[in-house]
């Protein structure tokens, strides 16, 4: 009589991919991809991977161009090396007539492998949605889907709810594990405090949004004037950089130029160059100290706090500007009293010694 362990073996050969265990002494015969990536450093092909900034700071701008390269599979700015691969933008928050004139501002020209589908209600954890979208990746060959927005494409009834985030991050997983799909949406911070930067911790929502990305790049963007034609035109200066990568192939933070042509109805990209400097929280404060302080006028705690609002670097800004740059002094009440490098108390006396 067959026992209950040999009827498990015996139904158990051949388990469903999901749940193939693979021995170690296999795997570490197993050579990785030379080339990881869809866009090199950036998108990390068969992930999740997340684009992120604030409202109205150039992620979709910055996506298509990085779509139309992909597709063709020609060097991001002529610069990053891409794999060629066919491309499915589920755009939930523009319409029909914005899609056709940002596209066509941006690319601007006929790029085979490249589609779009606008609907506001697609919800990716509606179950006939994702059978489509799965349907859709299969039929057409899609290697990377777009999803712009997050937000958007999971319907969130609660975005700062982990378990929502997981069950999203679940048909992401299924889609990137079993449909050799690649996923890069796009992600909105919260409102940020005075002080405060962008980084990983201050992408709107759950914390698991970003936590389950292979790779997460984050831009920031300024107004610059920019020469065009001999003329000096507005335009804005993306700065972008990862904040997490699970290949240990990324980049160095870069900045791209971009400026519109309303002649020629056409959005510019140039790219800037490497190392392009992030301005940080504590550089922020030190910044609006130096702005707003006059030399040898004096300031209690509470004056100095009402100059640069709410934020926790305050008092590492004062101790790099009293003990580095030597552009702050404390007078205290009590004679004698030092500075001990951590608190100063609400009542001494800071000023702004050199100019």
């Amino acid at each position: 009589m067959e026992s209950i362990v040999e009827k498990i073996k015996r139904e158990k050969l051949n388990p469903p991919p999901e749940h193939k265990i693979i021995p170690l002494n296999k795997i570490i015969k197993m050579i990785p991809k030379d080339n990881p990536f869809l866009l090199k450093g950036m998108i990390v092909e068969n992930s999740v991977n997340a684009l992120t900034s604030d409202s109205g700071k150039g992620k979709s701008l910055l996506m298509l161009k990085m779509v139309e390269a992909i597709a063709q599979g020609e060097k991001f700015l002529d610069e990053f090396e891409t794999k060629k691969s066919k491309v499915l933008i589920v755009d939930l928050e523009m319409s029909e007539d914005d899609i056709i004139g940002r596209t066509q501002s941006i690319i601007g020209k006929e790029v085979d492998g490249i589609d779009f589908h606008y609907s506001q209600g697609f919800n990716i954890l509606n179950d006939d949605d994702f059978k489509w979208l799965k349907d859709t990746v299969i039929v057409n060959g899609y290697k990377l889907v777009v999803l712009d927005t997050y937000s958007m494409a999971a319907g969130s009834k609660n975005e700062n709810d982990n378990a929502e985030a997981n069950l999203v991050n679940k048909r992401f997983l299924e889609l990137t594990n079993e449909y050799d799909c690649t996923i890069l949406f796009l992600h909105h911070h919260r409102k940020l405090q005075k002080g405060e930067i962008m980084s990983q911790s201050t992408s709107r929502g759950a914390t698991d949004i970003i936590g389950k990305t292979a790779s997460h790049l984050l831009i920031d963007t300024k107004d610059v004037n920019v020469m065009s034609d001999g003329e000096a035109k507005k335009g804005i200066k993306i700065v972008v950089e990862q904040m997490k990568r699970r290949r240990a192939t990324g980049f160095d933070r870069f900045a791209v130029i971009v400026w519109y042509d309303l002649k020629e109805n056409k959005t510019n990209f140039s790219f800037n160059g490497y190392d392009e400097k992030a301005i940080t929280a504590i550089e922020k404060v030190i910044a609006l100290l130096m702005e707003k302080m006059e030399v040898g006028e004096e300031y209690v705690m509470s004056e100095i706090n009402d100059m640069v609002g709410k934020t926790s670097v305050l008092y590492t800004a004062l101790k790099q500007l009293i003990e580095v740059d030597k552009k702050i002094g404390i007078r205290f009440p009590t004679e004698g009293e030092e500075h001990n490098g951590f608190r100063i108390k609400h009542n001494a006396k800071i000023y702004y010694k050199i100019p």
